[in-house]
């Protein structure tokens, strides 16, 4: 439990810094008076004191005020999600061929998420990995060896504000129920390369990947993944 804590901790302190940053510049630009539901939303962090508006959501920070409460967006349901998923699946043969390309040539490389191993250690060492190109405001080194990524990833990049990573399910992988920071934000999933039998579920209600598809779903909710197919899943996930 004392590893969970110190990588949780980590991620709390990181994430506590680049809310507390935004928090002061929208604080420099609005009047106070126009401020009342971001000031609830950084209270609710800071506290971790807060009710959601959906008892189903969980999420392990905090709860921004007025916000829809579902567990599956569709793409056609606001501007943002229309757009990001107009841009990823007309891109997905590009960056599936990008990707493939760079783990053959071995100019990149899948490794075990980070953290996984602390937060959940019935996952066996290469089971989850992860290839992550874009965290915490800034491109990794490896982005050198993806520019179409580089490209997509940057047209994007007022409605990112989180992480872009490809991720890999080995066959016959397990990714335990989990919530994530807050409700101010939705996940995305590209399906890039799907075996049959790979599911995602968020609040109980579990949906297939397609390959060249994308998914959105509040991660404030309880969600896991698994593949029980014969061949390594591979999708593309943003945080928006």
């Amino acid at each position: 439990m004392a590893s969970i804590s110190k990588v949780e901790r980590q991620w709390d302190a990181q994430f506590l810094a680049s809310v507390q940053d935004f928090a002061g510049q929208i604080r420099a630009r609005y009047p106070s008076t126009e401020l009342t539901r971001l000031e609830a939303y950084y209270q609710s962090l800071l506290s971790r004191s807060f009710v959601a508006p959906d008892p189903r959501q969980r999420p392990s920070m905090g709860i921004f005020p007025g916000l829809r409460a579902r567990p599956w967006w569709e793409p056609h349901e606001s501007v943002v999600t229309s757009e990001v998923a107009r841009v990823l699946e007309s891109s997905s043969t590009e960056l599936l061929l990008e990707v493939q390309s760079a783990l053959d040539t071995r100019a990149a490389a899948f490794e075990f998420y980070t953290g996984v191993a602390e937060r959940y250690p019935l996952l066996q060492p290469g089971e989850w990995q992860a290839l992550k190109v874009y965290q915490r405001g800034q491109f990794t080194p490896i982005t050198g060896a993806l520019p179409h990524t580089e490209r997509v990833i940057t047209g994007l990049l007022p409605r990112i504000i989180g992480e872009v990573t490809y991720l890999a399910l080995r066959p016959g992988g397990k990714i335990p129920p989990h919530t994530d920071f807050t409700n101010a934000q939705l996940t995305c999933h590209l399906g890039l390369v799907v075996p049959e039998n790979c599911w995602l579920e968020v609040a109980g209600e579990a949906r297939p990947w397609h390959e060249g598809k994308a998914l959105f779903f509040d991660h404030s909710y309880p969600h896991s993944a698994w593949n029980s197919g014969n061949s390594t899943r591979i999708d593309r996930k943003s945080t928006r």
